[in-house]
């Protein structure tokens, strides 16, 4: 469990200072907080986990639903 601590202290430190650096830290609030919606939806979740669903469909939905997101961020999904 303290593995998990270090790390994720680690990522949100990274995460925080690319907001920073690019200046665009209420642009990365709101694509982290979509993201987090996201993720707490459990039928998304449900979803995602089912391997009846093929990549594409599963590629489709989330396309869908992280549009406008900003590419760096994007890479945290």
């Amino acid at each position: 469990m303290a593995v998990n601590t270090i790390r994720t202290k680690r990522y949100s430190r990274a995460v925080l200072e690319l907001a920073l650096e690019s200046n665009k830290t209420d642009e990365w609030l709101g694509d982290l907080q979509r993201m987090a919606d996201m993720a707490s939806v459990s039928e998304f979740a449900e979803v995602m986990g089912n391997p009846k669903f093929s990549f594409e469909n599963k590629s489709k939905l989330l396309g869908s639903y992280l549009k406008g997101i900003t590419p760096k961020a994007l890479t945290l999904a």
